[in-house]
């Protein structure tokens, strides 16, 4: 999946490049034709380009394993480009409806260990963190 994202985010910033190259190159024929109003539209189009890239959200379900892999796990998607990771505290395995009761969740600790593991891991990126955390046990008996 982390490959998927990278090769998503590659074709979209190639995207903006080339939308991009090719309004600055108009804006430079623009200005030695000394033709000032297309100067001013291609200046403004450029001011309020639009990227293509659209923010992705990396659900890691329970973290797949414990701390250290949830950390790697969360590096991937974050080094292919995710902008948050989302981990929940059911045991992928036996997942339930929030509404239901008997739920088998993550040991208290090792969920927090595991939130800390992906804190650790934007902080190891140039990246600003983003995490949520689904606790759909919280509104059911468990």
């Amino acid at each position: 999946m982390a490959d998927l994202i990278e090769e998503l985010y590659t074709f979209l910033k190639q995207a903006d490049a080339w939308e991009l190259n090719h309004l600055f190159r108009a804006l430079d024929e623009a200005k030695e034709a000394g033709d000032s109003g297309k100067e001013q539209e291609l200046i403004s189009k450029i001011d309020n380009f639009e990227t293509h890239i659209v923010p992705i959200i990396a659900d890691i379900d329970a973290g797949f394993g414990n701390a250290e892999a949830t950390y790697l796990l969360a590096k991937k998607f974050i080094q292919a480009g995710a902008c948050c990771i989302q981990l929940e505290n059911q045991v992928s395995d036996e997942k339930q409806c929030g509404h239901q009761d008997g739920k088998v969740t993550v040991p208290h600790e090792d969920f927090l260990a595991k939130i800390n593991a992906v804190r650790y891991a934007f902080w190891n990126s140039a990246l600003k963190m983003a995490l949520s955390w689904r606790v759909p046990t919280l509104w059911a008996q468990v």
